[in-house]
């Protein structure tokens, strides 16, 4: 049979273990802060977040079910994506249990957008 450790060593060492984690972690966030610059908006970026809108654009309806179809997304990360274009001024809050959100731009402000995400999209495009 191996050595066997007693509990109240194991503990200790299981303690000193999660405390050296801890230790780390705020080292490299201390880090991350001196090198990173104050302003800093934290947003994260989504490449299918220009579709996400283009979707909900062209189909004058802002609902998660609908995004995560024509995308095949999870609810989670779709939901993330609308709550960013609530934040933005293009639909609006939750409004219920169906889901649904209204758009808030206008009919002329709708197609400026469209056109932009299809330029947009066309430059990129190999």
């Amino acid at each position: 049979m191996g050595p066997q450790v007693q509990p109240v060593r194991r503990e200790a060492g299981a303690h000193w273990i999660r405390a050296l984690a801890r230790d780390l972690r705020n080292d490299q966030m201390e880090t991350y802060m001196l090198t990173h610059p104050k302003d800093r908006s934290i947003t994260p970026v989504d490449s299918l977040y220009e579709l996400a809108v283009r979707i909900v654009l062209e189909e004058r309806v802002a609902s998660v079910s609908l995004v995560q179809r024509r995308l095949r997304l999870g609810y989670g990360r779709t939901v993330k994506m609308l709550e960013r274009m609530a934040a933005e001024g293009l639909v609006s809050a939750h409004l219920g249990s169906d889901g649904f959100r209204e758009l808030l731009i206008s009919p002329f402000r709708r197609r400026q957008l469209l056109q932009q995400l299809l330029v947009s999209h066309l430059q990129w495009e190999p």
